[in-house]
């Protein structure tokens, strides 16, 4: 099967720069990229992918070479879909309409702000908006999630509970604040819901 595709790439670069070794780009846009994910057990199907990419090959670089100065802007992601596919556990979830931003990446500013939202195929909507300092590792997360179906999580917790069937939804708004480099230190504010919920032996 076809492991990724996408309609449209789009980048536009700011080229006389780099004769001074200043990296802008300008617009980075992909339109409708698709992933397909398969799990058998613990293999995927891009496990192959990875081994190509991650060989032994080193490239020496001098230690005293410049840092590279770069900058990235308005970077986007315009209706995505992730299909992923768990063959052991006869189990498949879709994600659709996914869209992210991140205005700017670049080696003068630590700041890093973007957004996701997308729609799973059998329920839910989630939309996030992150920030993030990329030296002090801090970092703040609004989350939503709206109507997803507890029926994606029965597959794996089947294993664990002796019921035939699971239904409800989970309501949930978040606002998540810590650092990177102390992953115990979070704190956490918001409401999470279980609505119409039934267990049925």
């Amino acid at each position: 099967e076809v492991f990724f595709s996408m309609q449209e790439f789009y980048l536009n670069l700011e080229l006389w720069k780099a004769i001074h070794k200043q990296y802008e780009i300008i617009e980075v846009t992909m339109k409708g990229p698709a992933v397909s994910i398969i799990q058998v057990g613990d293999s995927f199907n891009f496990d192959d992918l990875i081994a190509h990419f991650t060989t032994g090959d080193t490239v020496s670089t001098s230690a005293e070479s410049e840092p590279v100065k770069y900058r990235v802007k308005n970077m986007t992601i315009n209706r995505g879909a992730i299909r992923y596919a768990n063959k052991g556990l006869d189990n498949e979830v879709t994600v659709r309409e996914l869209n992210a931003a991140c205005p700017l990446i670049s080696s003068n500013n630590p700041n890093l702000h973007a957004t996701l939202d997308f729609r799973i195929d059998k329920g839910g909507d989630i939309k996030s908006v992150a920030d993030m300092n990329v030296e002090t590792g801090e970092y703040k997360l609004s989350y939503d999630m709206t109507d997803l179906n507890l029926d994606l999580l029965y597959p794996y917790l089947k294993d664990y509970i002796n019921v035939g069937e699971m239904k409800g939804t989970i309501q949930t708004h978040l606002l998540l604040g810590g650092n990177l480099n102390e992953p115990d230190a979070v704190a956490a504010t918001g409401t999470v819901a279980l609505e119409n919920l039934s267990i049925t032996d």
